[in-house]
């Protein structure tokens, strides 16, 4: 397969995307995992607490 009959299986050329676009995805993309770490971080760490009581 060449590189351009895989950006065509893609659906979209990412060179074609304006850099504001993919730095706002970026940013979002970030943001996301940042909340996402901190719920599993309050998760993991109230069952230590809890644990740590018996």
């Amino acid at each position: 397969m060449s590189a351009s009959l895989t950006v065509n299986l893609a659906g979209t050329n990412h060179k074609m995307l304006p850099p504001g676009v993919i730095l706002v995805f970026c940013i979002v993309g970030v943001v996301g995992i940042g909340l996402f770490s901190l719920f599993v971080y309050r998760k993991v760490d109230a069952r230590r607490k809890l644990r740590q009581a018996y």
